[in-house]
């Protein structure tokens, strides 16, 4: 039987989820995710913990089932998508801690940008509903990659981008 493998980085963990093919659920297993809050409005990860935490999810999950590794036929990653990660050309890290969806450090640049643009005409051409400064477009100005394709870049080893910021 084949299997689907279903990582989703969520703020709290690493949910690791199997699934037969026809989508019922096989076995899940949580690794525990920390926060830092570095400064006010500062809510962070560190993306080298997600990749670990993702093997050790997928261990622990492998671990409680019988179900053997060459059975999975495809990997999905999910996860909080207002977080931004910087990384070189080459896919390095350049900094050990990112903002996460819930981290409002950009309310400056969000501010800046109302100054010009109409808030309400934004939210309805976007559907943005939490406050602008959670959005990686305010962020951007740091960080180049989504969280969740981090952990694709690993997995795949080739870069991957997410074309929406709102979902």
């Amino acid at each position: 039987m084949e299997y689907l493998l279903s990582c989703d980085l969520g703020t709290g963990g690493t949910k690791a989820s199997l699934f037969t093919a026809d989508g019922v659920s096989a076995a899940s297993a949580l690794f525990p995710c920390e926060t830092y809050y570095p400064k006010q409005n500062f809510r962070e990860q560190k993306p080298e913990e997600w990749w670990t935490i993702v093997i050790s999810s997928v261990k622990r999950l492998l671990e409680r089932t019988d179900i053997n590794r060459n059975s999975i036929a495809a990997i999905a990653v999910s996860g909080h998508s207002l977080g931004v990660v910087p990384m070189s050309a080459s896919g390095k890290l350049l900094i050990n801690s990112v903002p996460i969806w819930s981290d409002a450090r950009a309310g400056f640049q969000a501010e800046e940008f109302f100054k010009q643009a109409d808030e309400k005409t934004w939210y309805m051409k976007t559907g943005n509903g939490f406050p602008a400064s959670l959005y990686s477009a305010f962020k951007i100005l740091w960080y180049v990659i989504i969280c969740r394709n981090y952990i694709r870049k690993l997995i795949s080893s080739s870069e991957q981008r997410t074309i929406s910021i709102t979902r």
